[in-house]
Order: C-alpha cells, then sequence, then structure tokens
C-alpha cells in the first residue's frame, strides 16, 4: 500500500481520464491528459508560444 493513512482505498473512476490524487490524506478525483511517451517531450521541445 503506496498511503496507509488513506483507507479505505477508494475505488478507479468509470470516467476515462481521470485518476484519484492524494493530499493531506484526503482523495480527490482529477481529469488528467492521456498521452503517449512522445507527445509530452514534443511539446515541451516546441518552445513557448508554440503550444497547442
Amino acid at each position: 500500500m503506496l498511503l496507509p493513512e488513506v483507507s479505505p482505498i477508494p475505488m478507479a473512476s468509470e470516467h476515462p481520464g481521470r485518476v484519484q490524487v492524494v493530499t493531506r490524506g484526503r482523495t480527490q478525483e482529477t481529469q488528467v491528459l492521456n498521452l503517449s511517451n512522445a507527445e509530452p517531450r514534443d511539446w515541451a521541445m516546441s518552445g513557448p508560444g508554440r503550444r497547442r
């Protein structure tokens, strides 16, 4: 168990792209981007002002 202070462990979300984030012993469902390994690297290397 990675976070023993969180009990019970939250169930996985049924919504694609959502994860459980733990802060100060509390969980919150949060929307995240699902990117391939190359996408964040390309995004970071594109430089300022060229973000999608």
